[in-house]
């Protein structure tokens, strides 16, 4: 939620632009900057914009929306849960849309037959994303609730959000192989 940038030395002039790139997951996202001296810890300056709703970025496709997940991913899509310490685990990503107040979120693993294999996050989280690569967010070790070791086949990874005003549930299939 913040970002800080550091410059080599005190900048002099009455402007400076800073372009960077981000995920935007809500509407009418405020991006707020306050600047402040190295040799001065703690004393901030707040910048106002330039121009009226200048810091602010609208997302008309989200207006009307009925969508509250977006880009759900499995990284590798197939994982061996071998112990051999190689693609041992899986990596659950999403993204969480224009969610405006701490809403419930369930992240379950089900078999093809529609069986709860295992939970694997049952929690609340605001709008927000979730990177499948950093497995340590969310993974799946290929055991189910009891720890046993799943057998090789397809699985669905199912995402639920109960939002303000909606609910909205994703799957994606995993493989296990061993």
């Amino acid at each position: 939620d913040s970002l800080f940038v550091a410059l080599g030395e005190r900048v002099g002039g009455d402007s400076l632009e800073v372009s960077f790139t981000s995920r935007v997951l809500r509407n009418a996202a405020v991006f707020s900057l306050e600047l402040g001296d190295g040799e001065r810890p703690g004393l901030w300056q707040s910048v106002e914009a330039a121009d009226r709703r200048a810091n602010q970025v609208f997302l008309p496709a989200l207006v009307g929306s009925d969508r509250l997940i977006a880009d759900l991913q499995i990284s590798p899509p197939v994982f061996t849960p071998n112990g051999d310490g190689i693609n041992d685990t899986v990596g659950i990503g999403y993204d969480i849309l224009a969610v405006t107040r701490p809403t419930d979120v369930e992240v379950k693993v089900f078999d093809l037959t529609g069986r709860l294999v295992r939970v694997l996050y049952s929690g609340t989280d605001l709008s927000g994303h979730y990177d499948a690569r950093t497995v340590s967010e969310l993974s799946w070790d290929g055991r189910n609730d009891d720890g046993a070791i799943v057998p090789p086949g397809l699985y669905l990874v199912s995402l639920f959000v109960d939002g303000d005003a909606r609910d909205t549930r994703h799957a994606r299939t995993v493989g296990v192989a061993y």
